[in-house]
């Protein structure tokens, strides 16, 4: 059976006054067709658009390319300088990958597989959702990480350091003080967290016994970034981040409408209250 992996980011417009109209924000971007320099001479933009399920998902392809600029060239055939003029609109080296976003849970699935990476993708939204966002909104763009980082951090010999940033969640489920972290930062109008945690000289940060460090990792899952100084098992030192351990749905394509199943992978992990 035919099988896509899809990595998740969590696409968010802030704000205390209400939701934001993602539909209208992911169209409003495509129409404009803004190109994003991802680094050096490599840029990003959305090549097409669509809309499935009832509007439910908006999906299309995200093209990578190289944007090249200048007249004068040199002949290495000639051994001499030309002008040279680029055609205009053309770009050499592209490559493309599919992507669905879900503006009811907003979240965005690409895949990475194609050549297009994850840093540009990031890179596209937090440009472009800021270029474009309704007034009295911020955009938050976080990439959703695995539980695998949590295992390996709660494994490790010892945690010496932790760096946290957050930003509250969109409506997603939470509970316990988790909700209350979410709702505290939310009511309050605070945009982002940043705090660092350091253990006494000695000793390891005790991560059971802390329900606010227990609380910041969990919705740093879905809601910012964590790093960590370890040391692992076998004594090494070890610096672990959020970012390296990107959440991945793999979904068995099969014969099956795909925009029907990552809606229903989506929801289902992400299934608002």
């Amino acid at each position: 059976m035919k099988k896509t992996t899809l990595k998740i980011i969590n696409v968010k417009l802030l704000s205390p006054n209400g939701l934001a109209k993602y539909n209208e924000v992911i169209q409003l971007i495509h129409a404009e067709r803004p190109k994003v320099k991802a680094y050096g001479d490599k840029h990003i933009m959305i090549k097409e658009l669509k809309s499935g399920l009832d509007g439910k998902v908006f999906y299309g392809q995200f093209v990578y390319f190289t944007m090249l600029e200048g007249d004068l060239w040199f002949d290495e055939i000639g051994n001499d300088y030309e002008n040279f003029k680029i055609p205009v609109g053309k770009h050499p080296n592209p490559k493309s990958c599919d992507f669905y976003f879900f503006p009811e849970n907003h979240r965005l699935c690409f895949d990475d597989t194609k050549g297009v990476s994850l840093n540009a993708v990031l890179k596209y939204l937090k440009t472009t959702f800021d270029l474009f966002k309704p007034d009295g909104f911020e955009p938050a763009i976080e990439v959703e990480s695995s539980h695998d980082f949590l295992d390996e951090l709660y494994k490790a010999k010892m945690i010496s350091k932790l760096e946290v940033r957050l930003s509250y969640s969109n409506n997603d489920p939470t509970e316990g003080f988790e909700k209350l972290f979410d709702n505290g930062c939310r009511s309050g109008n605070v945009h982002e967290v940043d705090f660092t945690t350091k253990a006494a000289i000695g000793q390891s940060l005790n991560l059971n016994e802390s329900i606010v460090l227990k609380a910041a990792l969990n919705l740093a899952k879905s809601n910012g970034e964590v790093k960590a100084s370890i040391k692992d098992g076998r004594g090494r030192r070890k610096t672990l981040n959020t970012r390296n351990y990107p959440k991945r749905l793999t979904i068995d394509i099969g014969e099956n409408n795909i925009l029907s199943l990552i809606y229903d992978a989506i929801k289902n992990i992400f299934q608002n209250d």
